[in-house]
């Protein structure tokens, strides 16, 4: 067993934030675009489609490569269109719906790298889908709501076929985005049909093919983009945030800060990730008083960093043989008191209650998580407090 008496890095903190650090990589040679598609297939990121004004639509598609920090252009996809989905599944790609300029389409492509080539898949039936969200869990393609209504439809690459699953409980919306995380699918913001912008995100679990609500994303947008880096699902949340990146806390449900790009702001722009790294293609960029399409490409690398304000109060640490810690201390646990243990990338791991009017004297477990460095943080009326502790 292991003893420490030693005051253990605990300090008083106005917030425990992973901040991204954002780069900005080579740009894509196509046009500058927005309402394009991005995805990741084999460690590159695919990206095309998209407008480069109010009337002009393009079929272009490009891919990504990190190693060397370069696009190579690949085969078109069938009909220049905006607002396309796109998702990966079972490591195939497949994009489609999106507007030729004359309302939604019901037409869905597989790209195939080998061949550099698309075949034509099974369209969906009814009304098609333009500017709507999709994600992939498993060997199947989620898309919706469908124009008009909030249907959601479910394509399964294994078999081809299409089929109707729950109903998006939302309002019916477009330009929305989607994450998934831990297998469940998660969507929110968006316009509805009489311009309101959205701010209300939904959860989706297929083992049950149920909706769950969980917290809003203010302030809300019809312009952001998504993906998942590292397990967590980011979003860009562009239009009226300007650019700020969010990350959702599915543990807290919770929205934390992640900090904004480096520029003003794209918005309709598109994101995937590959590794460690996040990456936000194309989009409208503010200059001055105009919007002006773009071919920039940045990336960023979610960090764990703690606003330090000076230490609080020494809080001993004992260990366990069984690698579990118990944190102590003569100081009387304030009323309403939240104990939370994160990892180093700053995903939440266990959150819980601590009993107010005693001492201090709590003790966490490994829990069978990966050993390294954790983050304690006990929050309060008082303020935080963060420790860092070994697991």
């Amino acid at each position: 067993m292991r003893t420490s008496l030693l005051f253990v890095a605990c300090l008083s903190a106005q917030f425990l934030t992973a901040q991204a650090v954002w780069e900005e990589e080579t740009s894509c040679p196509g046009n500058g675009r927005y309402w394009a598609f991005a995805v990741t297939l084999d460690g590159k990121g695919y990206a095309g489609t998209g407008q480069s004004s109010e009337t002009d639509l393009l079929s272009d598609l490009w891919a990504y490569d990190p190693a060397t920090d370069t696009w190579q252009q690949k085969a078109d996809h069938p009909g220049a269109k905006a607002g396309v989905t796109a998702w990966v599944a079972n490591g195939r790609l497949f994009a489609g719906f999106g507007t030729a300029g004359a309302g939604p389409t019901s037409n869905l492509y597989e790209y195939l790298p080998a061949s550099d080539s698309w075949v034509t898949r099974l369209g969906v039936q009814g009304g098609g889908f333009a500017y709507a969200a999709g994600f992939a869990i498993g060997n199947t393609l989620y898309v919706g709501p469908e124009s008009g209504s909030n249907t959601m439809r479910a394509y399964d690459v294994v078999s081809g076929q299409w089929s109707t699953v729950a109903a998006f409980p939302g309002l019916w919306r477009s330009y929305h985005t989607a994450f998934v995380v831990d297998g469940k699918g998660y969507m929110g913001g968006g316009r509805t049909e009489n311009d309101e912008v959205l701010s209300d995100w939904w959860s989706y679990d297929p083992l049950t093919d149920t909706w769950s609500s969980i917290a809003a994303l203010q302030p809300g947008t019809d312009e952001s983009s998504a993906c998942t880096v590292n397990g967590m699902g980011y979003v860009l949340n562009a239009g009226s945030g300007q650019g700020d990146l969010f990350r959702y806390d599915p543990v807290g449900d919770q929205w934390v800060p992640e900090g904004g790009l480096p520029i003003y702001r794209l918005s309709r722009g598109s994101m995937f990730s590959i590794g460690d790294k996040g990456y936000h293609a194309f989009g409208l960029k503010r200059v001055l008083a105009n919007l002006v399409p773009s071919s920039e490409l940045w990336s960023f690398s979610p960090t764990v960093g703690i606003a330090e304000e000076g230490a609080l109060m020494a809080i001993s640490t004992r260990y366990e043989a069984d690698g579990s810690v118990w944190l102590t201390s003569d100081h009387v646990v304030p009323s309403g008191a939240l104990l939370q243990v994160q990892d180093a990338a700053g995903r939440i791991l266990e959150q819980r209650n601590l009993t107010a009017g005693v001492p201090l004297q709590v003790r966490i477990t490994p829990n069978g998580r990966a050993p390294g460095l954790h983050l304690v943080s006990i929050r309060s009326s008082e303020g935080p407090v963060v420790c860092r502790v070994f697991l």
